[in-house]
């Protein structure tokens, strides 16, 4: 088996716009790594320019060429097409039965494994709801650095890219964080030069 193929994908709305107005994200799976990808949408129909980025991400990065993609048929990525999949659309799509959401289980589990990751991230850190995309962004890079049994105990990361990751500078979800303030916007000399601001939102 070679990287993406397949890949598979599913998309999900969520009951909250985000901080950024997201509405929607979709999840890609490598099939051989077992990485994760997410991306947010704000309308379905910008799942064409999603699906063209991760297409141009394989080929650039890693040299694949995505011949297959295991899908939902029901009201996941399959129904986008009304909305126009990329020119020149050329992967073979298996999708599942109708309502059979377990045919396309591996993406089904990743967006559950997202989804109560990043629930934990926002509740303990008490961000309002709005805040989902950054708690499902780091909750996607903590899964890609998690060790996984049928991996052999590699990381996704790792099997994906045969580099093993410093994660010395990771900080705790939610700890604060110091911004930099520049001499311009001081009040003198005396002033600090730097503010606590409430949350460290960053990843690696």
């Amino acid at each position: 088996m070679r990287l993406f193929e397949p890949v598979h994908s599913d998309l999900k709305s969520l009951p909250v716009e985000s901080y950024h107005w997201f509405k929607y994200f979709i999840v890609f799976i490598d099939d051989k790594s077992l990485h994760m990808w997410t991306a947010n949408l704000r309308k379905k129909s910008d799942t064409s320019k999603v699906i063209k980025n991760f297409e141009a991400m394989a080929r650039i990065q890693h040299g694949a060429t995505i011949k297959r993609w295991q899908i939902n048929q029901g009201g996941g990525v399959y129904q986008l097409q009304s909305h126009g999949y990329p020119k020149g659309f050329r992967y073979h799509i298996e999708q599942s039965i109708p309502h059979q959401h377990q045919q396309n289980g591996r993406a089904e589990r990743a967006i559950q494994t997202i989804m109560e990751k990043a629930q934990c991230l926002c509740f303990t850190t008490c961000l309002p709801q709005s805040w989902w995309e950054f708690c499902m962004n780091h909750a996607v890079y903590l899964i890609n650095q998690t060790p996984i049994a049928h991996l052999s105990w590699l990381t996704p990361m790792v099997s994906l890219i045969k580099v093993k990751l410093d994660l010395s500078k990771l900080h705790v979800f939610g700890c604060g964080a110091y911004v930099f303030l520049p001499e311009e916007v001081r009040a003198n000399k005396l002033a600090p030069k730097s503010e606590l601001r409430a949350y460290d939102i960053h990843w690696i």
